[in-house]
Order: structure tokens, then C-alpha cells, then sequence
């Protein structure tokens, strides 16, 4: 089948010497062979009147012999010089046989071979000097180690010029380059192709693999705009494995036919298209037929492959369905981003300097590097010189740039990136656009049925959207129901295949989630004709999705339904307090706190003004606003809130009652954060023993109240419980709810913080670092409880840093993780939650004792000073955390040896700790130790009098 392809495994072929009648090994005498060859075609158009074509092959000529006397790397140049002798007989054959039509077609190109021909002599020229002025030159200019690179680079080019000569001559008597098919469609690679050379390995290496009894069958598929002909065309310009190409234009099933019909008429053997087929069944030659743009689902594109076990198709098609054929495939999608930002230079004209680059590079990016969208792009540029200025041209005007044909072409596709997509828009049933519409207000990324489908569930509630509003979503929904009103997915499935058929949603089979390239997305808005009706029913239907979630499944379902909340949520939104409810807890579960609280402060309202303070509903907005002041540290505000709410439930339900031992449990931990902690014990001790009762020992509630209750213990001598008791809750969490629950997550965290006061920072440091990376997955590297143990850990690797058996190395390691963790954890708060907030505050304390730890100790006191400052007045003056700050601050002080103003903080902590907590205290020893130390480092008299006092 692939008779051209040598087998590896056969002996080198030999040729005779021409001078002695000796067999000769071919790798020392291919250049004499070429020089030969060269000598002679030269000598057959020296009466020409094509002064760059002589020139052409003079310069060859030279090469040649300047190969010849080379002692070193000669065969480094073999393909090389191969090459251009392979250039000047497809020259000649054209001159010879079209004379001056064919040699005005090829002036330019050689004219361009020449100057690169005339590039490499002068490396040649170097090399066969031995000169080391060709490594000082070329490492200077292009940072190249070897000769061989430098070389490598021009084999490249003077190979790309080959086919670009080969793909001027269409006329040539070589077949094997000749797409015979409907006019118009000849082989036309765009100048500015650059790139993908993945796909085209990928391509060469199946074709070469494939077995002689079995047609190849290669699939190339993807969005409309991404390339996939260009692709094809230049693997197949460049490849010499097969006999002969065909091309055929599978747009319509017409246009099928007419191709194969030209190929029946071009080689006479008769003028129906079935002949074609039946005469490549006879031909045994390694044929391609190549079917282009098969992008109609609704044809068969099986019935018009020949029905034999060798040849090979190759097909490009927006449809992925295609691959049931395919022996191979590739999804053909967006450009690497620096290939992006070539092909973007190339196509406008524009030098690659480093500026113009990284303005490339914020283009591209935008463009979401589908190569159409650049070459439009680089078209607008190269016309108006508009480099710097297109990015902010395309914001304001990019419907208009996308939809516009540009003037000068740089290859023959004839659709702009939004008029190649409405062509398939105009294919698809009234639900398939209704869902491409709908989702173009969700997020581009993680569309899951589940969306829809819980949608379909919903009731009209009291509060919410009528039905009359409902309208939309509603009937677009019904398109998806079985006559008995459940979810039928069969029909949710072809109506996304039809999208999936034309590339404008893509599916990922392992997650079940769709995806929508972000220009399409962003053009799906286009063609809605009623944009604010359309958003309203998007966000209405993700409310009704919210809304359905059960209880068990929020926090984790949140999380995914978040990245599409916020892109509904961009501009003015009008909802019901029902959604606006349901928006508000999503954005609670993902911890983004300040957000939930705008949305249920306004359903709050609305709920109390219209259904009355005591209403349930009101009560259960009442308590998730309470638990958002909680994750605010606003907690007055939720205690307050909570305590009204446990009254109304207490009255209208009675103290069993599981809504009732909810709110019962959630005042208890605000309580325990404010360090209630007796308070919040009781409390919890009344409710995990009637919430097991009620609900069971495994039931989610209550192993959430046992976890706050094992907070509650952790005081001194009780450290151990708690430890046994969040051991016991986190097993059970991860065989209920799964290793990666929130809830196991969060016990796990508290676990680590555990361990930490039991003085075991490294099984403390290796839980947190799992523990991180989970919460990342799974969370979000913004979200606080990812924060939280961010933060711990850093405490962690902080404490690890300071052992005194560690070896230095891994002591600055673990500081420097240390530093990483908080700078980050810092920076994330006080975005979240502004510079006054507690955690904020918290996290910023924990920075300046990693800088004290990085001996980066006036940093450290820098940070102390602001910290103190917001700690007194936020806590006052005599809370622990801001003696604690003071104490810190002290040591700070001390080491940058400011012995009086340490003096000064430590004796106002060692009195107000005697104050509040007593001579005995560990707290008030330890300040009486510090004060000591200083001391000693500062005058001796009165070190005397603190040791006996210490004693």
C-alpha cells in the first residue's frame, strides 16, 4: 500500500560509482549525485530569458560544490541540497512545458529560494573555512549551541519553499499534488499558516502506521473558524505518502457529487460519481480522498466512501458524531497562545518586536485564539495600522470586527467568524437555539443537565415569579418532559446533539458537562432578538434549579451553580425575594459572604413586608442572614437574629423539632465564636443527643453539632477529647458524605488545629497540606474555609521552622511556605472582607510572626505596630488578642534591641493578665518570663527581683 515509505528493517540501499564501476555507500556520494543532477538541468535552460531562474540555478550549483569539498557536517545539509534540487526539476518541468506563464508564476518564489540560498553559502562558506566566527555570529544572534541548529533551521525553510513551488504548479506532471474537484477548489494554503505541528505529527503518524489491509480513515473536527481545512491542507502539502489526492467539497450533498463526477470525468472513465468510487476500489495505488467542510449531519457521508480495504480518507467537519468511522481523531480547537501571536503579526503586517508581541498576546487572548477571529483581525490591523488601538476597538465594536469580510484575504475561506456560525444557527430546531440562547447568560464553562432538570421540578411558589413570568422558561422546559411530567434526558440529548453537530457546544463524556467556546457564547447573545427577556428567563431557571436542591446536596451543588450566578448576576437584575433568597445562599455556601448578604437583606425585607416577621418563610430567611452576619464576625447582629428566630420556632414547633435544634445549633456556634464557650457547650449538649434521636447518629446535622461541640472542649486538660471526638466525626463524614465534602473538610481542618495544640505540627502540617489542596479543588482557592487552612498551615510550617533539630535548609523552607501562605491568605481577605475585618486583622498578625520567624524583624514590628492599633480598637484594650499582639510586638521590640519600649508593653500584659487571670495563670507566667529577658538584656537589678517572684 505504501510502497514509496522504505521498510526500516531492509539493508541501505547502494548505488554504483559512475567513475569506478564500485559499489558505493550512497551517504558519501549523494552530493555528487545531486551536483550531477544539477549540472545538467542547469545547462538545459541557459538559453532561457529568465534571468532569476538562471540565477536560481547557478546559486545551486554553488551550493552544491560547496557542499562537495566539506570535511564536517556535511550530511547535515543532505536534505538541503536534496531539496533544491527537487525545487529546479519542478522549474524546469514547468518552463518546459508552459514556458513564460510559468516562469512569471514562480518569479517571486525564486527570487526568495535564491537570497535564502545565498544564506546558507555563507554558513557553508564558514563551516568549510572552520572558521569560529559562524558560532560567535549565530549564538549572538539567535542564542544557538551547535551548527547542526543553524542548518536545521534553514532545511525548514527551504522545505517550506518546496511546496509552496509545488503548490504553484498545479500543471506539473506529477500528479500526486493535483486536488482535482469543483472549480474554485484547488489546494490553497494560507501564507500566514503557522503552527499546529501536533496535529500534523499526529496526522503523518497514523497514516504511516496503518496497516496495507485497512482504509485509513483520519477525522478532523471543531468549531467553524478553527482551521481545520488549512490543517489539512498543509499535511497534505506536505506529506509524500500518498500516490494520489482528491479533493471533494462535502458541503451539501450536490457539491459531493459534483466532486466525484470531476474526478470520473478528469481521469475518462465515464461521468457518474458511483464510478469514482468503484474505480478507486480497483486502484490499488495509496490514494487520499479528501472530504472537506462535511459539516450537514443530515448527510451520510458513509454511502459515498469506496467500499474496498485500502486507500485513505481523510475528513474535516464540524460534526464530532463523525468519528463512528474514524480510525483516528483530533478536536480541533483554539491556537496555542504564541502561535496565536505570530499568526496575529503575520497577518497584520506588523514586526514581532517584544512590544508588539505582548500587545499581540492581550489580543489574541480576547479573541480566544480561534485563528479566524485573528486573521479577521490581523486584516483590520494590516488595513488601518490600528495595533495598539484594536483591543479597545473590539470591546465597543466587536460584533461589527467579527462580522465584517475583510478586503484582502489571506486565503479563499469565505465566511467571517459570525456569518460561519449563523449558517449553522440557522440549522437548529426552536429548543436547540433556546438552550444555545439561555446559556449564553450562564457561565461558558460546566453547563450540566442537572441544571435543567431540577428546573423542571419546580413549583410556583408565593413569593416568586408567576407563572405568566415563568412563561419562558417554563415552555422551553416542557420540550424536555415525558407526557407524565418527569425529565426525559433521551430528548435533552438530541437537542444537544444538534448543537454538538455544528461545534457550537462541546461535551466532555467524563464529567457530563457541556462547554461553549467563549466566542460563541458571546455570539449566541447576538442573535437574540429580546435580550432582557431572555436574561430574565436564564435567571429565573437557574433560581428554579437553585431552588429544588436538596438539602443534602446544597453545599456542593452551590459551588458548581456559582460561576454561572455571577455571570446572570453582571448588570441591573430584577428578582423576586424568592430568588433572590436562593441566590443569596449559593453565594453563602461559597463563602462569599458580603455578596449573600446584599441579596437576603433584600428577600428579608420583602418577605417581612409582605408575609409578616412570623411567617416561616420569613423565619428561614431571618436564619440564613444570621448565618452570613456569622461568617461576617458581625456577631451580635446574628445572635440576635438567631435568638428571635429559636423563640418564633420554639412557640410554633416545640423544642424536638428538627428546624428548631437547627437554629438551636447555629446559635450555639455564634455563641462559641464570640468565646461563649461555656454557653455554647450547654447549648450543644442539648441539642446532639435530640438531634441523634431524631435524626440518628450519622445524619449530617448531627455530626455537624458534635464538630462545634469538640470546638467547645478545647480548652486546657480537655485537648485530647476533642481530638477523639472530631477523629470519631470525620471518619463517619467521610463514609456518609465522601472525603471531599465540605462538612468532612471542615471537621479535618479542625482536626489539624487539634493536633497543632497537642504538639504534633508534623502529622498537624501533613493533614493541613491535603487538606489545602482539597479545599482548593473543591472550594476554591478564594473561598474563607480554603483560606482558613491556608492560614494553619502556615502556623503549622511556622512552628515546624523553629525546632531546633531541623537542619537549616529545611528550616528556611518551611518559613518561606510559611510566608507564601499568609501573603496570599492576607491579600484574599482583605479583598473579601476590607482591612478592619477580624480575620483580616488575624491574618495579617499571622504575616508579621513569619516575618519575625524570617528574621525580617522590622517587618515584623511594622505590621505589630497596625495590628495592635485595629486590635484595640476593634477588641479593646484588655482582650486577649490584643495582649497576645502587645506581647509579639514586645519581642519584636527586643530583638531590634528597643529595650525600653519592650519593657513598656510587657510590664502593661504581665498586669493586666495578673489582673484578669491571676498570679498562677500559664498566660501570666510566660509574660512574667518574657519580661525577665529582657531584663537580663538590659540592666540585672531587677532580674533578681522577678526570678524570686518567677520561683
Amino acid at each position: 500500500m505504501r510502497s514509496n515509505l522504505r521498510d526500516p528493517n531492509s539493508p541501505p540501499a547502494q548505488s554504483v560509482s559512475p567513475s569506478t564501476g564500485t559499489r558505493a555507500d550512497p551517504d558519501t556520494n549523494w552530493v555528487s549525485n545531486s551536483l550531477l543532477a544539477a549540472k545538467a538541468i542547469s545547462a538545459g535552460v541557459d538559453c532561457l530569458p529568465f534571468p532569476y531562474v538562471d540565477g536560481l540555478f547557478r546559486m545551486v550549483v554553488i551550493l552544491l560544490e560547496t557542499v562537495e569539498k566539506l570535511k564536517k557536517n556535511r550530511d547535515d545539509l543532505k536534505e538541503l541540497c536534496e531539496c533544491t534540487v527537487e525545487i529546479i526539476k519542478t522549474v524546469s518541468a514547468q518552463i518546459s512545458s508552459q514556458g513564460k506563464t510559468a516562469a512569471l508564476r514562480l518569479q517571486d518564489l525564486c527570487r526568495e529560494l535564491e537570497h535564502s540560498l545565498q544564506d546558507v553559502l555563507e554558513v557553508v562558506t564558514l563551516l568549510q573555512r572552520g572558521s569560529n566566527r559562524f558560532r560567535d555570529r549565530f549564538q549572538a544572534m539567535l542564542k544557538l549551541n551547535s551548527t547542526a541548529d543553524e542548518i536545521c533551521k534553514y532545511r525548514n525553510r527551504i522545505r517550506e519553499l518546496r511546496l509552496n513551488f509545488i503548490a504553484r504548479s498545479p500543471a506539473c506532471g506529477n500528479d500526486r499534488y493535483k486536488l482535482p474537484g469543483p472549480e474554485g477548489l484547488e489546494l490553497c494554503i494560507t501564507r500566514t499558516f503557522v503552527g499546529r505541528q501536533n496535529i500534523l505529527r499526529m496526522m503523518h503518524d497514523y497514516f504511516v502506521r496503518g496497516a496495507d489491509t485497512n482504509q485509513e480513515i483520519f477525522l478532523l473536527h471543531g468549531l467553524g473558524g478553527s482551521g481545520k481545512t488549512q490543517i489539512a491542507l498543509k499535511f497534505i502539502q506536505q506529506s509524500t505518502l500518498f500516490s494520489e489526492v482528491f479533493l471533494i467539497d462535502s458541503t451539501t450533498l450536490d457539491t459531493i457529487e459534483s466532486g466525484l463526477k470531476d474526478i470520473a470525468v478528469s481521469r475518462n472513465i465515464g461521468e457518474a460519481s458511483q464510478v469514482t468510487l468503484q474505480w478507486l476500489c480497483r486502484k490499488h495505488d495509496n490514494w487520499l480522498l479528501f472530504f472537506d467542510n462535511a459539516d450537514d449531519p443530515r448527510i451520510d457521508l458513509n454511502s459515498y466512501f469506496p467500499l474496498c480495504n485500502h486507500g485513505n480518507l481523510l475528513i474535516t467537519s464540524r460534526n464530532p458524531g463523525l468519528q463512528v468511522y474514524a480510525g483516528a481523531d483530533f478536536l480541533v480547537s483554539d491556537m496555542e497562545e504564541s502561535e496565536s501571536a505570530e499568526l496575529l503579526l503575520k497577518t497584520a503586517a506588523k514586526e514581532d518586536t517584544a512590544k508588539n508581541r505582548r500587545i499581540a498576546l492581550d489580543i489574541v487572548k480576547e479573541l480566544s485564539y480561534l485563528p479566524l477571529a485573528i486573521i479577521q483581525a490581523g486584516a483590520f490591523i494590516s488595513k488601518s495600522g490600528a495595533l495598539n488601538s484594536y483591543l479597545a476597538l473590539y470591546k465597543i465594536h466587536r460584533t461589527r470586527l467579527l462580522s465584517e469580510k475583510p478586503a484582502q484575504s489571506h486565503d479563499n475561506y469565505g465566511s467571517t467568524v459570525y456569518t460561519t456560525w449563523q449558517l449553522s444557527f440557522g440549522q437548529l430546531t426552536s429548543p436547540a437555539v433556546t438552550l444555545l440562547q439561555i446559556c449564553s447568560f450562564l457561565h461558558h464553562k460546566n453547563i450540566s443537565e442537572k441544571i435543567f432538570s431540577n428546573a423542571s421540578t419546580y413549583k410556583v411558589r408565593t413569593l416568586g415569579p408567576s407563572r405568566e413570568e415563568l412563561k419562558k422558561p417554563l415552555g422551553f422546559l416542557a420540550h424536555f418532559l415525558t407526557p407524565g411530567g418527569d425529565w426525559d434526558s433521551i430528548r435533552f440529548i438530541e437537542v444537544t446533539n444538534q448543537l454538538r453537530a455544528y461545534s457550537l457546544i462541546n461535551f466532555d463524556s467524563e464529567t457530563g458537562l457541556f462547554s461553549i467556546h467563549p466566542l460563541v457564547h458571546s455570539w449566541s447573545q447576538s442573535t437574540i432578538v429580546d435580550l432582557s427577556y431572555m436574561h430574565a428567563s436564564a435567571l429565573a431557571l437557574v433560581g428554579m434549579s437553585a431552588a429544588q436542591l436538596p438539602e443534602d446536596q446544597k453545599h456542593l451543588s452551590s459551588i458548581q451553580l456559582l460561576p454561572h450566578v455571577d455571570s446572570l448576576l453582571q448588570g441591573d437584575t430584577n428578582m423576586t425575594p424568592d430568588f433572590a433568597l436562593e441566590y443569596g445562599e449559593i453565594y453563602h455556601y461559597c463563602g462569599q459572604a458580603r455578596k449573600a448578604k446584599e441579596l437576603q437583606i433584600i428577600a428579608f425585607e420583602k418577605f417581612k413586608n409582605h408575609l409578616g416577621k412570623d411567617h416561616a418563610d420569613t423565619l428561614q430567611c431571618m436564619e440564613s442572614l444570621a448565618l452570613t452576619f456569622q461568617n461576617l464576625r458581625n456577631h451580635e447582629e446574628a445572635e440576635e437574629l438567631q435568638l428571635f428566630v429559636l423563640e418564633k420556632r420554639k412557640h410554633l414547633l416545640g423544642l424536638d423539632n428538627v428546624d428548631t435544634l437547627r437554629c438551636m445549633g447555629s446559635l450555639a456556634f455564634t455563641r462559641q465564636s464570640r468565646g461563649k464557650l461555656q454557653s455554647a457547650k450547654e447549648l450543644q449538649m442539648l441539642v446532639v443527643p435530640k438531634q441523634e434521636r431524631l435524626l440518628g447518629n450519622d445524619h449530617p446535622d448531627t455530626l455537624s453539632n458534635m464538630s462545634n461541640l469538640a470546638l467547645s472542649t478545647l480548652l486546657p486538660g480537655h485537648v485530647v477529647d476533642a481530638n477523639d471526638l472530631l477523629t470519631l466525626v470525620a471518619d463517619k463524614q467521610r463514609g456518609l458524605l465522601g472525603d471531599c465534602h465540605p462538612h468532612t473538610l471542615i471537621t479535618e481542618g479542625r482536626l489539624g488545629h487539634t493536633l497543632q495544640m497537642l504538639g504534633e505540627m508534623t502529622k498537624a502540617a501533613e493533614l493541613q497540606a491535603v487538606l489545602v489542596e482539597k479545599s482548593k479543588s473543591v472550594l476554591g482557592d478564594s473561598h474563607p474555609e480554603t483560606l482558613r487552612e491556608m492560614n494553619t498551615l502556615a502556623w503549622s510550617y511556622y512552628n515546624l521552622g523553629q525546632l531546633k533539630e531541623a537542619e537549616e535548609i529545611q528550616l528556611l523552607g518551611r518559613k518561606t511556605e510559611a510566608y507564601e501562605l499568609d501573603v496570599r491568605v492576607l491579600s484574599e481577605r482583605t479583598n473579601q472582607l476590607g482591612a478592619q475585618h477580624p480575620d483580616s486583622i488575624r491574618a495579617q498578625n499571622e504575616l508579621a510572626l513569619t516575618y519575625h520567624a524570617l528574621g525580617r524583624v522590622v517587618d515584623a514590628k511594622n505590621l505589630q505596630v497596625e495590628v495592635l492599633e485595629k486590635r484595640g480598637n476593634i477588641l479593646g484594650k484588655d482582650h486577649p488578642g490584643t495582649l497576645n499582639t502587645m506581647g509579639e510586638l514586645a519581642l519584636s521590640y527586643r530583638d531590634l534591641r528597643q529595650f525600653r519600649d519592650a519593657e513598656e508593653l510587657e510590664v502593661s500584659v504581665l498586669e493586666k493578665r495578673r489582673k484578669v487571670l491571676g498570679e498562677n495563670h500559664p498566660l501570666t507566667l510566660l509574660a512574667i518570663g518574657n519580661l525577665v529577658m529582657t531584663y537580663k538584656l538590659e540592666k540585672f537589678t531587677a532580674t533578681e527581683i522577678l526570678e524570686v517572684e518567677l520561683l
